[in-house]
């Protein structure tokens, strides 16, 4: 099935899967390894584009990155982290901090900040250090 899908619709599938998994759970999507077909049908049905029954996200990946080098963070217009907005969720987090001392929790929560702001979300350890350094 994958041979009859456009590199580009290719890619919109994988790009919408990447960025719908990081919307709901703040988190990249790199545990899971077999995407239900129900899922790939209804992204599919959203973007109006044919979609695999069933494929494995690395392959998705390897296709996507040797069709489509860089489209990613162009088509989700995601920007890197500036100091400036690094200060900014260290801030932030200070004031999470009053409400919550649960690491996930605060991991999820910068995750969300990060990506409600456009910018690319940070590996857990770089997003753990900030906690630390936002914990007075």
């Amino acid at each position: 099935m994958l041979s009859k899908i456009g590199a580009g619709y290719c890619a919109q599938l994988a790009l919408a899967l990447q960025i719908g998994f990081l919307r709901m759970t703040g988190r990249l999507l790199e545990a899971v390894r077999i995407v239900p077909p129900a899922l790939w049908r209804h992204l599919g049905e959203q973007l109006g584009v044919a979609a695999p029954d069933l494929a494995s996200l690395r392959s998705q990946r390897r296709r996507s990155a040797v069709r489509a080098p860089g489209n990613g963070l162009q088509d989700a217009r995601l920007s890197r982290l500036s100091e400036a907005q690094r200060r900014a969720l260290v801030r932030v987090l200070r004031g999470e901090l009053t409400r919550t001392s649960d690491r996930q929790r605060l991991l999820q929560f910068a995750g969300r900040w990060l990506y409600e702001h456009r910018l690319i979300v940070l590996r857990d350890r770089d997003l753990r250090t900030l906690i630390i350094k936002a914990n007075p």
